[in-house]
C-alpha cells in the first residue's frame, strides 16, 4: 500500500505544481494584458494631441487620417443634429410633453406642432369623440390630438 500512497502523493504534488504555474502564468497574462491597455490608452491620447494641435500634417499618411477624422467629426455633428431635430419634433413647443408622430396638437396643452391660431373652443360631446373633427379621445385627453380643439368635460 505504501507504493500506491506515494504515487498519489506525487500525483497530488504534481497537480499543486501545476496549478501553482497556471495561477501565475493567468496573473501574468492579465498583467499584460493591463499593460497593453495602458499602452492604447497612451498612444490614443498621444494621437488625440496630434489630431487637436495640427501636428505632423506634413507627413501624407497623417493628412489622410486628419482628414478621415474631420470627415466623421463632421458625420458625427450631422447626425447630432438630425437626433436633436427629431427629439424636437416629437415634443410639444408649449408644455414639453412627448407627442406621438401622427397627431398634429398636444392632448395635454392643445398646442399646435406646429405653432398657427389655436381653433375655437367647442364643449365636448358626451360620447368620447371631438366635437370639431370626430377624432376618437381616449385617456381624459383635454385636447383634440387631431385639430388640437378644447375638450370640455
Amino acid at each position: 500500500m505504501a507504493g500506491w500512497a506515494e504515487k498519489l502523493s506525487k500525483l497530488t504534488q504534481n497537480a499543486v505544481t501545476k496549478s501553482k504555474y497556471m495561477a501565475e502564468i493567468t496573473r501574468i497574462n492579465i498583467e499584460i494584458s493591463n499593460y497593453e491597455s495602458d499602452v492604447k490608452q497612451i498612444v490614443n491620447e498621444i494621437g488625440q494631441y496630434v489630431v487637436e494641435n495640427g501636428l505632423l500634417q506634413d507627413v501624407p499618411e497623417i493628412q489622410a487620417k486628419i482628414a478621415k477624422v474631420n470627415d466623421l467629426k463632421a458625420t458625427i455633428a450631422k447626425n447630432q443634429d438630425t437626433v436633436e431635430a427629431l427629439r424636437k419634433a416629437n415634443i410639444c413647443p408649449n408644455c414639453g410633453a412627448t407627442l406621438d408622430a401622427d397627431v398634429n396638437f398636444c392632448p395635454k396643452c392643445g398646442a399646435s406642432r406646429n405653432p398657427s391660431p389655436i381653433p375655437d373652443l367647442q364643449p365636448n360631446h358626451p360620447a368620447a369623440v371631438c366635437p370639431k373633427c370626430g377624432t376618437k379621445l381616449e385617456n381624459n385627453e383635454l385636447f383634440c390630438p387631431n385639430c388640437g380643439t378644447r375638450i370640455n368635460g
